[in-house]
C-alpha cells in the first residue's frame, strides 16, 4: 500500500555546533598553554579535556527515531533498528510518572520496543503521525 506522508521524527547526537565549539575550546586552551609556557598540569588538563570531547565526537552517540514512508527507524546509541510497518501490530502512547511521553511499538512477532525520543513530543503529534501511516494506536 502507497502512504502519501513525510517523514517525521527527531534524533539527537554528539555531533552538533555545541561540541564543535567545545572542540575549538579545547584546541585553543592547548595552544595557550603551551605558547605561554604555562605549567605541565594545565596543559595535560586541557589535553584531558580535548581527548574526552574528541572521543565523544568520534563515538557520536545518538538518540531518536524516524517515521519514514514504509517503515520506523530508531537508533539508542550506537544500536540501530528498523521496523516496516505492516509488521507493527499496534503502538501504545501516553506519559510515564515524570510527564514524559512514552511510545511502545507492539509488533506481530510478540517483541515490544519503546521509541526513543519520544519524549520530545506531545502524545496528540505521534498519535496523529502514526494514524496517518495506519498503525492501530492506543493512548
Amino acid at each position: 500500500m502507497l502512504r502519501l506522508v513525510n517523514g517525521f521524527g527527531f534524533r539527537r547526537q554528539a555531533r552538533r555546533p555545541g561540541m564543535y565549539f567545545a572542540l575549538g575550546i579545547g584546541m585553543i586552551a592547548i595552544y595557550v598553554s603551551i605558547t605561554l609556557d604555562m605549567d605541565n598540569v594545565v596543559i595535560v588538563l586541557a589535553a584531558l579535556y580535548l581527548a574526552l570531547v574528541i572521543r565523544r565526537l568520534a563515538l557520536n552517540p545518538a538518540r531518536g527515531f524516524r517515521l519514514g514512508r514504509t517503515a520506523v527507524d530508531w537508533v539508542n546509541g550506537r544500536r540501530k533498528e528498523c521496523v516496516i510497518y505492516d509488521d507493527i501490530e499496534g503502538v501504545s502512547i501516553g506519559r510515564d510518572i515524570k510527564g514524559q511521553t512514552v511510545c511502545v511499538l507492539r509488533l506481530r512477532n510478540g517483541d515490544k520496543a519503546a521509541l526513543p525520543g519520544a519524549e520530545d513530543f506531545e502524545p496528540a503529534q505521534l498519535i496523529h503521525e502514526f494514524g496517518l501511516r495506519g498503525v492501530p494506536v492506543r493512548a
